[in-house]
């Protein structure tokens, strides 16, 4: 079967449901522009230790049906998933909406480099303040550059 795309959010969806179905068959997926041919079930064993999350940590971070965070990219997603920042409760449908907002904003604070993770105000700010440090900075920050507050984060989330 072959999936023509070049959208990294149809990428993570064989990848992830391959992965739950614990599928057999032959799935590639090609580039509408190159030629480009990725298996799916070699990508799917080779990151099999982050498939499970990899929906979460797309949907949190900026997808078609979803705002994008500022300055996240999907390399820096995928680094932080690996790092230290599971995201196991997004998916679970039994899991409380503070357990999973805990567990968002620990994950978007590492992508953003902020240490401050118990809230994303206090993320923000942790942000604000390490740009504003910067000797070489002539203006403030935009405040596009900051995550959400945590009022709005709850909505995001």
């Amino acid at each position: 079967m072959k999936v023509i795309c070049d959208d990294t959010d149809v990428f993570v969806l064989p990848i992830h449901y391959y992965a739950q179905e614990y599928s057999t068959f032959h799935l590639i997926m090609c580039g509408t522009s190159s030629r480009r041919v990725i298996d799916i079930k070699a990508t799917t064993e080779k990151h099999s230790t982050i498939v499970d999350q990899l929906l979460s940590a797309e949907a949190l971070s900026g997808c078609d049906t979803v705002s994008q965070m500022y300055g996240i990219g999907k390399g820096t997603v995928l680094k932080v998933i690996r790092s230290l920042n599971p995201l196991n409760n997004l998916v679970k449908v039994s899991a409380r909406m503070d357990e999973v907002i805990e567990e968002s904003v620990r994950f978007i604070a590492a992508c953003n480099g902020s240490h401050e993770r118990t809230n994303m105000s206090a993320a923000r700010y942790d942000i604000w303040t390490s740009k504003m440090a910067n000797k070489k900075l002539t203006t403030a920050p935009q405040l596009k550059t900051l995550p959400p507050t945590t009022e709005a984060f709850g909505e995001h989330v």
